[in-house]
């Protein structure tokens, strides 16, 4: 890590202040942690480009009544003190951009961040938008009314959007996806959001950025490279799916703002600390329901491929392989659901992308008939986006659900 050498002056009221914040004797470990939580949570970016606090923080500072001075010298990592200095103002001394980020902490300057429906990592095909997890929801707080849950479970996991806007957090929880790429920038989320949020600003908001991003993806991976290199990993993939065409991560949008892309950091804290205690697993979905027999009460939901685009599973993995047997994923629901919940969500509509392929709506409901169809499921419709229609599908009944006893039409 990069670090800089800084000498500040600070009243010996304010340095206990952030020592008793803190719980710690080490005034070093007090504002490291102080700046962590200063750009984790706080809204550093609005669509006025900042918030509305720096020019009322800087007078407060500039007026601060110091009788009693104390100078302290620490070591700060150099790319947070640019990101400061950036939004204090680029003319400020670094000692009073340090004392504006103590202030803005200490009396809560700042505007917290709290996760809204419209919050994500960033937009991936098959994302289930607020509407559907306002309906997932509410199929989750209807189960747990009749059924007691130790723990929560996703197979296909994508962006985590599901388990980032769960109403509840149980104790354990599982999230598992094929794609290498996924897998990592998720737990870089997790375990080093203030890192990941440095490497992305960095980057700056360009076209020979992106590109230079996918060359980097195209490269061999393995999680056992150092931790610089995960986060780096972590932070283009980051870039390239935010700054691309439908997430896709292959075709720049140059229409984007480098401010609209920067208000975007903003939520990284928050989805973060949503992370917490979550681990996090990189194995093809149908392997890894093996792993699984053993587990009991808990609920599982698969987010798995829609019936005929199966194609984009071979895109989102890094050894191509297309998601095998929507049959195979059924048996594996049967085996789980003898001591547990699952909950399936699909289409019974085929995209426009899948007609042209030859699949029809016909076709997508005849194969959904065949997998549930009299078979003890329970399930609600929804009308979706361009006139698609989502099925979600539970191994018991649910508020508002049907049973599975006659065919689709």
């Amino acid at each position: 890590m990069n670090t800089k050498k800084v000498t500040l002056r600070l009243s010996s009221t304010t340095t206990q202040a952030l020592l008793d914040k803190y719980q710690t004797a080490s005034f070093s470990d007090a504002l490291q942690k102080c700046i962590k939580d200063s750009i984790l949570h706080h809204t550093f970016f609005t669509k006025n480009k900042r918030r509305c606090t720096p020019k009322k923080t800087l007078q407060r500072v500039r007026t601060e009544n110091l009788p009693l001075t104390e100078r302290k010298s620490v070591r700060i990592n150099k790319d947070a003190l640019d990101f400061l200095q950036n939004y204090y103002g680029v003319n400020l001394s670094i000692s009073e951009v340090l004392r504006c980020c103590i202030t803005d902490v200490l009396h809560d300057v700042g505007k917290p961040q709290k996760l809204k429906p419209s919050n994500n990592l960033f937009y991936m095909a098959g994302q289930k938008n607020p509407q559907m997890q306002e309906i997932l929801n509410g199929c989750f707080n209807s189960l747990k009314t009749k059924h007691k849950f130790s723990g929560y479970v996703e197979p296909f996991t994508g962006t985590a959007n599901v388990l980032l806007h769960k109403p509840e957090r149980l104790k354990r929880e599982w999230l598992n996806d094929n794609s290498v790429y996924l897998v990592n920038v998720l737990s870089v989320l997790r375990d080093y959001p203030l890192e990941l949020i440095l490497a992305v600003w960095k980057r700056g908001y360009s076209k020979a950025t992106f590109n230079m991003n996918k060359a980097m993806l195209k490269g061999r991976f393995s999680f056992k490279e150092k931790k610089a290199t995960l986060i780096s990993r972590a932070a283009a993939f980051y870039f390239n799916r935010y700054a691309s065409h439908y997430g896709d991560g292959k075709s720049y949008k140059k229409k984007m703002k480098q401010d609209t892309f920067q208000h975007k950091l903003d939520t990284i804290g928050i989805l973060s600390e949503r992370l917490q205690n979550t681990q996090i697993k990189k194995r093809d979905a149908l392997y890894y329901c093996k792993t699984l027999k053993g587990i009991s009460d808990h609920l599982i939901y698969f987010d798995s491929p829609y019936i005929g685009s199966e194609e984009y599973y071979r895109e989102n993995n890094s050894k191509g392989i297309i998601f095998s047997s929507h049959t195979a994923l059924r048996n594996r629901v049967e085996q789980l659901r003898r001591k547990n919940i699952c909950v399936i969500s699909y289409r019974t509509t085929a995209s426009d992308s899948m007609r042209q392929n030859g699949i029809t709506d016909e076709y997508v409901r005849h194969t959904l008939n065949r997998l549930f169809c009299g078979k003890d499921y329970h399930y609600i419709t929804t009308p979706y986006i361009k006139g698609q229609i989502e099925i979600v599908i539970a191994t018991v009944p649910f508020e508002g659900s049907t049973p599975f006893n006659q065919p689709l039409v």
